[in-house]
């Protein structure tokens, strides 16, 4: 089972991509909302969804947020995600859940999947120290033990990725 690989993108493509991030980089404190950005394409891979994802200082410890995607069923659940602001600190970690999920919205409206970390059992974790492929219907959640804001880029694709975690 694919859980997560780093994975390598040019750095003049992650630095546009990062650019046009920090360019239009809301005022709040959203855990996870689309921004619309010009590029169109990484690695090949045409774009269908670009996302900020946020952590306030000093969360996630407690585990309370792991979910899973809910995604499109149109399109591969396989996302990268690519640092954007102190992120080399920050966790994520994975999980296996013992009970069905609970689906919940965002408050933009995006379903997710709800799991409580006493029905989950760790199977792995990362530091976002570089961009990442992860299968996002995999249990998983986002430890930020810094005194800032953490914030990471996550690129949902129309093409089918999975030929880059072989």
């Amino acid at each position: 089972m694919f859980i997560w690989k780093y994975i390598d993108i040019p750095q003049d493509d992650i630095e546009k991509i990062q650019q046009e991030f920090l360019d239009r980089l809301p005022n709040n404190g959203l855990f996870f909302q689309n921004i619309k950005i010009n590029t169109t394409h990484i690695l090949g891979l045409r774009i269908a969804v670009t996302v900020l994802i946020q952590m306030p200082p000093m969360s996630g410890s407690d585990n309370y947020n792991i979910h899973s995607d809910y995604g499109s069923p149109d399109r591969s659940p396989l996302a990268i995600n690519i640092p954007l602001q102190n992120c080399a600190e920050s966790i994520t970690k994975f999980w296996k859940a013992s009970k069905p999920a609970e689906i919940r919205q965002t408050p933009e409206g995006t379903p997710y999947r709800y799991i409580n970390v006493k029905d989950c059992e760790q199977i792995s974790e990362l530091k976002f120290i570089k961009p990442f492929i992860f299968d996002t219907s995999i249990p998983h959640n986002v430890v930020n033990p810094q005194n800032v804001w953490r914030r990471g880029i996550s690129l949902r694709f129309l093409d089918n990725p999975s030929h880059l975690i072989k």
